[in-house]
This record gives C-alpha cells, structure tokens and sequence, in this order.
C-alpha cells in the first residue's frame, strides 16, 4: 500500500472506505427486469451462510441465507418456544432426523447443502420471501434441471 493509501486510511480512522461511482439505473433496473423474473413458488435452494441473530426483543436465533434462481433470500430462525418450529422444519428440510431431547446442531455443517424453498410476497409488499422449506429428492433425474 502507497502512501496515499496509509493516509487515506488514518484520515478515515483505519476504516477501509470505497470510492462513489456514478452507476446508470434504467426503468428496467427500477421495475425489476432481468433475464427471468421470480414468480410465486417451489425452488431448489442452495444454503449459503448461517448467522448468528439478536432480535430487538433479546431472543437469539440465526439467519440463514439461501440462494435459488440466481437470487438470495433471507430467512430468520429462532430458538424461543414459541418460534422453534420454524427451526424444526428447516432441520428437516435438510433432512435430519429430529428426535425429541437435547441435540446439537451446527448449521455451518449445511452450508452448500440443497433445501426446497416456498417463496411469496406478504401481503401489502413488492418482495418475496421464503415462507416454508422443505426437503428435496435425494437424486435429480437429470443434472440439467438442478440450478447448481
């Protein structure tokens, strides 16, 4: 790194800054427009990161990222009584076998891994979001239909 970048670095108090750009938005841009475009339903998901989460009421959970159709979504988990069901679920759309009784789960062992996901838009919103996982086959007829 020049000297340049070394004073840049203590002007901003050692935060590495990027710099503006001047980026072109089209209608197309603004109303969504792309090669496909995403539609109410069942997709092939690919788990790609797992996050710790705090929620403003103080509960702990996680934050799954999952990619399907060339999109990320969003999905929170969290481990309070009365939302672990959607923890449930989600173990066993990556097919894991849910005993009763204390379990240690690590979800980073499934990132990479596929899980069925349900997308749709609440009510009132123009974006979807992932409102029910599921598991998928073990095999897939042809290697040409899996997104991955």
């Amino acid at each position: 790194m020049g000297t340049r970048g070394l004073l840049s670095l203590r002007a901003t108090g050692g935060k590495i800054m990027v710099d503006s750009k001047k980026i072109s938005i089209s209608e197309d841009d603004i109303q969504g427009s792309g090669s496909f475009e995403l539609e109410a339903g069942d997709y092939e998901g690919k788990v790609t990161s797992v996050k710790d989460h705090l929620s403003e009421a103080g509960n702990e959970g996680w934050v799954w990222e999952i990619e399907a159709m060339g999109t990320s979504f969003k999905m929170w988990t969290m481990f309070t009584k009365n939302s672990k069901w959607k923890l449930i679920e989600v173990m066993k759309s990556l097919q894991i076998d849910v005993q009763v009784g204390e379990i240690t789960f690590d979800p980073n062992d499934y990132i990479g891994k596929p899980i069925g996901i349900e997308i749709d838009k609440e009510e009132g919103s123009d974006y979807f979001n992932i409102v029910k996982t599921f598991p998928l086959k073990n095999t897939v007829e042809k290697p040409e239909d899996s997104v991955f």
